[in-house]
């Protein structure tokens, strides 16, 4: 067995790892092989696919996702191989920081390497045929004017310097904005839908406004405003998801955080 990079030649033997619980891979390697500061790599024997994992690097963090070991192989240590193997690439004094949001299986092989815990997020199911209403008042489309205030509050929220990857969807967003000031943003077509807001008014309206089409709901449990409106809409809760840490813990605020954009950046 060996680790190697990933290419778009691998792409194709994606189905044979893709878990049976999860949406399609192949978009996303797809854009990991498309952008520079993405690094996958594929963990094969022979001619056959059996792994797979990715960093990606921020200014100063990095993200581990998609670990994935195929069904045939599991419970031989080879999720450990790949994570180790992709923490060991990283350069600790550039990004001293690492992340990863941990399924059920994953999150005891990352104990082991060193992953310490740090939220859980929730996931929550819309109900079928439930009707939610909203009030648009203070919604508007992107315009460069809000580019400024975007940036800062997703600093204040993740953290983290990761702007350059939210700014190819900006076209798209959707502002919540009172007297010119930014109370939110809604990315509908980054990952799962980012949703980051500073007040509750703000985040409900958006969360609101994403349910039009989708069917769930995914942040983390240190948001009371959204735990909240999913109790009353009686979105079931289905299961929960840990945000787990390896390095230096950083400063951000999950309470700002009313939809995540996907396990590859929280």
């Amino acid at each position: 067995m060996q680790i190697t990079p990933f290419t778009n030649n691998d792409i194709l033997q994606l189905p044979e790892i893709n878990p049976p619980d999860w949406p399609n891979i192949q978009d996303k390697f797809e854009y990991y092989c498309s952008h520079k500061f993405c690094y996958p790599f594929k963990l094969s024997e022979g001619d056959k696919l059996i792994g797979s994992g990715v960093y990606i690097l921020h200014k100063d963090v990095a993200w581990l996702a998609h670990i994935i070991v195929h069904l045939d192989y599991r419970n031989q240590g080879l999720g450990k191989i790949i994570t180790q193997y992709l923490v060991n690439a990283i350069d600790k004094n550039r990004h001293p920081t690492i992340y990863l949001l941990a399924t059920e299986l994953g999150e005891p092989v990352y104990s082991k390497i060193g992953f310490i815990f740090e939220t859980d997020y929730l996931v929550y199911k819309k109900p079928q045929n439930i009707l939610i209403e909203f009030d648009n008042t203070h919604c508007f489309a992107y315009n460069e004017k809000y580019k400024e205030q975007i940036i800062q509050l997703d600093l204040i929220t993740s953290g983290e310097n990761r702007f350059f990857r939210l700014d190819e969807y900006l076209s798209s967003a959707i502002i919540f904005e009172v007297n010119n000031i930014v109370e939110g943003y809604y990315l509908p077509d980054f990952g799962e839908g980012l949703i980051i807001a500073k007040n509750e008014n703000a985040g409900i309206t958006l969360m609101k406004l994403r349910l039009q089409t989708q069917d769930n709901g995914i942040f983390p449990m240190q948001n009371s405003a959204a735990i909240q409106l999913m109790h009353t809409l009686k979105f079931p809760l289905l299961k929960k998801i840990k945000r787990m840490r390896l390095g230096t813990e950083r400063s951000w605020k999950p309470e700002f955080l009313y939809n995540r954009s996907g396990g590859n950046i929280g």
